[in-house]
């Protein structure tokens, strides 16, 4: 044991803690001493909630990203439909779709490999609403 632990441990300081999957193992006064883990989660999901129309059009300035100051490669447009299409849900999506359109952007802007936001995103488990709401436009 470090000195600098071995010192902690005689003024009765927790020295080491070792994770296990129910429990944590302290090292505390010269002995092991099991404590059930308390763990908490960083953030609760929040279901159903409300997104306004500033909300929604708050999107439409997403920058497309960059790397190292160099955007990726695609249109910028593609980007910000990604951005939304992650966030949101269908229902706030196709609202989206609206205010994008009406400000004369590409819905079928393309990606550094040449593909759609709905060709990109077909494959999708849960995808289906968002592939219509794009290929509608």
């Amino acid at each position: 044991m470090r000195s600098a632990s071995r010192a902690a441990a005689t003024r009765g300081a927790a020295v080491r803690l070792h994770a296990l999957p129910a429990s944590i193992t302290v090292w505390r006064d010269g002995k092991h001493e099991a404590h059930e883990a308390s763990v908490k989660k960083d953030k609760e999901k929040v279901l159903d909630e409300v997104w306004d129309d500033e909300r929604v059009r708050s999107f439409l300035g997403k920058a497309p990203p960059a790397q190292s100051g160099v955007p990726l490669p695609g249109d910028g447009d593609y980007y910000v439909l990604r951005h939304a299409y992650q966030a949101m849900r269908a229902e706030d999506f196709r609202r989206f779709l609206g205010f994008y359109a009406a400000q004369g952007r590409d819905v079928h802007a393309k990606d550094g490999h040449g593909r759609t936001l709905a060709q990109a995103i077909a494959g999708h488990a849960n995808a289906g609403p968002f592939v219509e709401a794009l290929n509608a436009r």
